[in-house]
């Protein structure tokens, strides 16, 4: 069976850039969060993305970065179109 070396996992907006798959220990570690929190949060709020391969988890950096970004707090505001697209529509007619 061959092999498949990281350089073949490609980011298909920047194909150049390869997409990184680690573990849950790893991501736990680089955004400073127990192993058992990010468990917890697959099971129920799910903010954080993540790959089941089988039985194996694995986290995309590029995805986590992406979501933690999201959840940035008094960060950069995304422009108004973009946060327009996201929220819910809500009837003020009620």
């Amino acid at each position: 069976m061959p092999s498949i070396e990281a350089s073949t996992v490609v980011n298909h907006e920047h194909p150049t850039l390869p997409d990184v798959y680690v573990s849950e220990k790893v991501i736990a570690k680089a955004i400073g969060l127990s192993i058992y929190t990010l468990q917890k949060d697959r099971i129920t709020e799910q903010r954080i993305p993540f790959t089941r391969i089988g039985t194996n988890i694995r986290y995309s950096v590029k995805a986590v970065n992406a979501a933690m970004a999201l959840m940035a707090v008094n960060g950069c505001q995304p422009k108004a179109k973009a946060l327009k697209d996201r929220l819910p529509v809500v009837n003020a007619s009620v």
